[in-house]
């Protein structure tokens, strides 16, 4: 359990620096 619960921090954590990449990109696409 507890290794699952920890996977899935990782996942968030790891979908929470794509977004913001990708908020980045869009934003310096924008400019």
């Amino acid at each position: 359990m507890n290794e699952w619960t920890h996977g899935l921090k990782r996942l968030t954590s790891g979908l929470k620096r794509l977004t913001s990449g990708l908020k980045r990109l869009t934003s310096g696409l924008n400019d």
